[in-house]
């Protein structure tokens, strides 16, 4: 679903900027720019003192409420709006990744990035080829917030998922 939200944003924030008569359309990948680099290099360590779930999930919302003030897009908010999902993304990916990966087996964890990663890619790429048609008929504010949506059902996901319940003492060992 993050992929369908990010797939969607980066496609479509575009040509609503340009229906609503925005011309300079950089402001909104420099600002994401910024801060997902910024998060990612400088945030790394500092992220990585907080409970992971927990900040998979802040993450998760504000990359819905990102996406969701997208659709809402107007003159001037190119570049917090880009700020913000860069924001939500150098965060949840890393965590994400981490999450996928946490109490695997090394012989697995090759797969699960593998998935994991092309999970994204096709949530990217099925938001442009499915919401090009549906923003023909329905707009591009419309497609975006059904992007935001489907991103706040990530939250959900994560907020339900259950700790890995507790493995015997041989299989801790195994690993």
């Amino acid at each position: 679903m993050v992929g369908v939200a990010f797939g969607t944003v980066l496609t479509f924030y575009q040509p609503l900027a340009l229906e609503l008569g925005i011309r300079d359309l950089s402001h909104w990948f420099i600002g994401y720019t910024l801060s997902a680099l910024g998060i990612r290099v400088l945030g790394g360590a500092f992220l990585d003192r907080f409970d992971r779930k927990r900040l998979a999930l802040c993450a998760s919302a504000l990359y819905a409420v990102a996406v969701l003030a997208t659709a809402l897009l107007e003159p001037g908010w190119l570049f917090p709006l880009g700020f913000t999902l860069g924001v939500a993304h150098g965060t949840l990916w890393p965590v994400l990744t981490a999450l996928t990966v946490e109490g695997t087996s090394s012989k697995t964890r090759t797969a699960l990035l593998t998935y994991f990663g092309g999970s994204f890619n096709v949530g990217v790429t099925l938001s442009t080829l499915g919401f090009g048609t549906l923003a023909h008929t329905i707009g591009y504010r419309s497609v975006i917030a059904i992007a935001g949506v489907l991103a706040a059902s990530s939250s959900f996901v994560l907020a339900c998922l259950s700790e890995a319940p507790p493995q015997p003492e041989s299989a801790r060992c195994a690993r």
